[in-house]
């Protein structure tokens, strides 16, 4: 599954995992291991604070769950998708690939896709609101559009993050729970390099991340 996002720490503490989160001498921050750990054994569980498909898959017409990001495709659905060959036959796609049609729901106004009503319900409480292009008005979904394909053209495929993932979180209540969480845990994303002797390439925005900076920039972002 390729899906970008921001992930927040679920389940038990770092502490109570044996772990700890410190600052190493010419490292920067690092998760240090506390005591032994068996072979299999899982050190922690990550849950997103927020996530959505990559650009370019959403382009190619690869169906999720908007809000868990769930195939709503099967195997056999995907490579006939892919190959353009609606006759491809994977026998054993039904019993490797989950797919129940009927669970399915969609945004009454923009139409996007969700595995389940607690998926659709989750996300409009989160951040749909903002984004649902059903609701906005044609100058606004127009910049939408605009922002979207700026981000497409300056950052192909294979895609590290989403552009859309920064206008969920703009979009998210901020005097909801989730929102101070979300916002909370934002505070803590490193956003500096301990590194002196190279200048630090941003991962998101290619290399030349400043002239690609500067072009998002130039886009109205009135619409986050």
């Amino acid at each position: 599954m390729a899906t970008a996002g921001i992930a927040g720490l679920c389940g038990p503490s770092f502490e109570e995992s044996g772990l700890s989160i410190e600052e190493v001498a010419g490292r920067g921050r690092a998760i240090i291991a506390k005591r032994p750990f068996k072979e299999d054994e899982t050190l922690f569980i990550e849950s997103p604070l927020m996530s959505c498909q990559f650009s370019w898959n959403r382009e190619y017409k690869y169906l999720a769950c908007e809000y868990c990001l769930r195939s709503l495709e099967t195997a056999e659905e995907m490579a006939c998708r892919l190959s353009s060959q609606p006759s491809i036959d994977l026998p054993l796609s039904a019993d490797c690939c989950e797919s129940k049609p009927s669970t399915y729901v969609k945004c009454p106004d923009c139409e996007v896709q969700y595995c389940s009503a607690p998926c659709q319900q989750m996300a409009a409480e989160r951040y749909h609101r903002g984004v649902c292009e059903g609701r906005m008005d044609a100058q606004r979904r127009e910049l939408f559009s605009e922002l979207k394909e700026t981000w497409r053209n300056m950052h192909y495929p294979p895609e590290t993050t989403n552009i859309e993932v920064l206008a969920r979180c703009f979009s998210a209540p901020a005097e909801s729970p989730y929102g101070q969480h979300l916002f909370q845990q934002l505070e803590l994303l490193v956003h500096g390099t301990t590194s002196e002797d190279e200048e630090f390439q941003h991962k998101l925005l290619q290399p030349d991340y400043a002239v690609s900076l500067l072009k998002l920039c130039m886009v109205p972002l009135t619409v986050l």
